[in-house]
């Protein structure tokens, strides 16, 4: 069954422009997941008959572990898609599922359940990388290495002094993801269209049953807002940052002058035209990818800045968006990981490096003014 067709509608330009059913299988199976948990909510309210209930619960789980397969041409998005399913393998039972529910609650329900999964796989990759940095970083605590300021050696650092640096970066960024999560986990279910719903249904049972760690208090917000998902990209969007910030202090540390970062040889390419050489491939798509996560994160809060408080059709627009940051983000960490646990340094390099640079006449001056207990600047000067 089609929505369209409950008008007469019949086919349109409509699926062509706007059906969602290509990327909604992204959500697909969380959306069989919400739907199983509102019949049961329907069951337990005593709101749908036992042989309905049964026969519907049978179709859904035929399904449950490959629910792409319902995902077919000339739908709208999945909840059609699924209906239709449902209407083919439960017939007339099916006609009991959309009392005291809409798509509105019901995908803005997948979707936090989608921002929850990836905030929390993210903050997984983030804490394993974070673990390999400061792995690595105590066995180079004493391997000197210049820093900079403006692109000039500074000061002289440790590369454990480095590697810190990022993993502490990382810490930060994953704060916001588990903010993000910890916004997701509040079920919208029985907000309905935005007005609620005069089904006597308790949601308390659907949220639990799907994970959600409370209900929300607002049903208009919770139908027509995707506020958890602006604070999802967001925090994808900052980790991305300091991910492609890292990518780019790595390829100066492996290039030329400097030389000192020794990279897997299954992270270097070669050129076409000088195969001697060595390039920095795997950073380098890290670091244009988090422009491609900086991208989507301003596509989620440009769709959302000029909507009123009410569900439209342009919130569907952003769902892809938040798919790909994720994606991109996820695939980062698993390169820098890989990455992070088989690079060296070469002390020979640092050392030359740190020789050249010579950057320690703060650290000089300092020495001089403790010493001999003189004004800092008299002795700089």
């Amino acid at each position: 069954m089609k929505y369209r067709e409950l008008r007469g509608l019949g086919g349109g330009a409509v699926y062509k422009y706007t059906s969602s059913i290509q990327h909604d299988k992204e959500i697909a199976g969380l959306v069989v997941k919400v739907m199983s948990a509102h019949l049961a909510a329907l069951r337990d309210a005593r709101l749908i008959p036992l042989e309905a209930a049964s026969n519907l619960a049978a179709a859904l789980l035929k399904i449950w572990e490959k629910p792409e397969k319902i995902l077919g041409e000339g739908y709208e998005d999945v909840f059609e898609a699924l209906e239709s399913w449902l209407y083919s393998e439960a017939g007339s039972h099916a006609a009991w599922l959309p009392m005291g529910r809409s798509r509105n609650d019901q995908v803005s329900a997948a979707l936090r359940l989608y921002a929850a999964r990836c905030a929390a796989d993210i903050v997984y990759r983030a804490s394993d990388l974070r673990l390999r940095l400061l792995g690595k970083a105590e066995t180079l605590l004493g391997l000197p290495l210049p820093g900079y300021t403006h692109g000039q050696p500074s000061q002289a650092i440790t590369a454990g002094c480095l590697l810190a640096a990022y993993e502490e970066s990382l810490a930060d960024a994953s704060k916001i993801l588990l903010q993000a999560a910890e916004l997701a986990l509040r079920s919208p279910l029985g907000a309905s269209a935005g007005g609620g719903s005069l089904a006597p249904l308790d949601e308390r049972l659907p949220a639990s049953l799907l994970g959600f760690r409370s209900v929300y208090r607002s049903s208009y917000y919770a139908s027509g807002s995707r506020g958890f998902l602006e604070v999802l990209v967001g925090g994808l969007a900052a980790l991305a940052v300091e991910l492609s910030r890292i990518a780019g202090d790595m390829i100066v540390l492996f290039n030329p002058p400097l030389g000192i970062l020794r990279l897997p040889r299954s992270h270097l390419a070669t050129s076409s035209i000088m195969p001697h050489k060595s390039n920095p491939v795997t950073l380098e798509v890290v670091r244009a990818w988090a422009a491609r996560v900086l991208g989507d994160a301003v596509a989620v809060l440009g769709i959302a800045a000029k909507l009123p408080y009410s569900y439209s059709l342009d919130l569907q627009e952003a769902n892809p968006h938040v798919y790909d940051a994720c994606r991109w983000t996820s695939t980062s960490l698993e390169i820098l990981s890989d990455l992070a646990e088989n690079m060296e340094f070469d002390e020979e390099a640092a050392l030359k490096a740190l020789q050249e640079a010579r950057p320690w006449s703060a650290e000089a001056a300092e020495y001089i003014a403790l010493k001999e207990k003189r004004p800092l600047r008299e002795v700089y000067g």
